[in-house]
């Protein structure tokens, strides 16, 4: 048996916290939303509607099974980060497959304006084929499941004022 050095004990630990928080945030979240009940149904495996101590470690078992590339029973970093990765490049295959209307594995004009066509009517409150600050805003907030702009600005990004070269930019085209 190999001993482990300090630092990797001391990642190890921190690793097998972050994934039995992660766990417990699952629960969490699968027990106050009705679309996490998935989750919650995976790791009660007897199906008696409660997860057992036994239930969640072989829950975090498989987490990190899943983990563990090369098999040899720890995560390191790097693994975690290209598990990471992957579920990033999954959950944009999936965002680019819903633009791609016709499943061609491309987005061509029609499909990109079809879908932001329909959104810009929805934003429209006026219907009048214009929209104002305030209908961007309310658009935004629509959007984004009511996480809209606050004071101009969301998520650190300015939607609302125009950054300096910005103007020449779309002049030009880029």
């Amino acid at each position: 048996m190999k001993i482990p050095h300090r630092k990797t004990a001391s990642r190890a630990t921190a690793l097998a916290a972050a994934l039995a928080a992660a766990g417990l945030l699952a629960l969490g979240t699968a027990s106050a939303n009705p679309r996490g009940q998935g989750m919650f149904d995976r790791i009660d495996t007897d199906k008696d509607g409660a997860i057992s101590q036994v239930e969640m470690d072989a829950h975090h078992a498989d987490m990190l099974a899943g983990l563990d590339a090369n098999s040899d029973g720890q995560v390191t970093f790097e693994e975690a980060q290209a598990h990471r990765e992957r579920q990033r490049q999954e959950r944009a295959r999936a965002r680019f497959a819903g633009k791609d209307a016709n499943g061609d594995g491309k987005v061509s004009v029609e499909e990109f304006g079809g879908r932001h066509d329909e959104h810009f009517a929805k934003m429209d409150a006026d219907s009048d084929g214009k929209l104002t600050r305030d209908e961007m805003r309310a658009g935004h907030r629509m959007h984004h499941g009511g996480r809209g702009m606050h004071d101009g600005k969301r998520s650190g990004h300015d939607h609302g004022k125009m950054r300096p070269g910005r103007a020449a930019d779309d002049a030009n085209g880029g």
